[in-house]
């Protein structure tokens, strides 16, 4: 027996080293965002293709209107991730301020 490692453990410890990196962070959740993204517009287009057919005559129909909503909520994800700590913070208080029920359940 041979005590080199196969191939499958040699790139479980590539990955695992390039993931103890905190530079592979970032990169793990817009991949994680984008292939569970990826997941919920087939699982639409999926749902609602014999119902985009009879509607309107294209499958594509309600998933291009979903995908729409999916790159504005992406473009919506990325600027409020470049706000300052403080933007968000204040913005937290007024919710809190506004919302009582909000307030009762983030003291619980």
């Amino acid at each position: 027996m041979s005590s080199t490692p196969g191939p499958l453990a040699r790139a479980a410890h590539a990955a695992g080293h390039s993931l103890s990196r905190p530079r592979a962070i970032p990169y793990l959740i817009v991949g994680a965002t984008f292939l569970l993204l990826s997941l919920g517009l087939i699982m639409v287009w999926s749902a609602s293709a014999i119902l985009g057919i009879q509607n309107t005559g294209s499958s594509l129909s309600v998933v291009s209107k979903q995908g729409m909503f999916a790159v504005l909520g992406v473009l919506a994800l990325v600027l409020v991730s470049r706000l300052p700590m403080l933007t968000l913070r204040a913005g937290q208080a007024m919710w809190l301020a506004r919302f009582p029920e909000a307030r009762a359940a983030v003291q619980r």
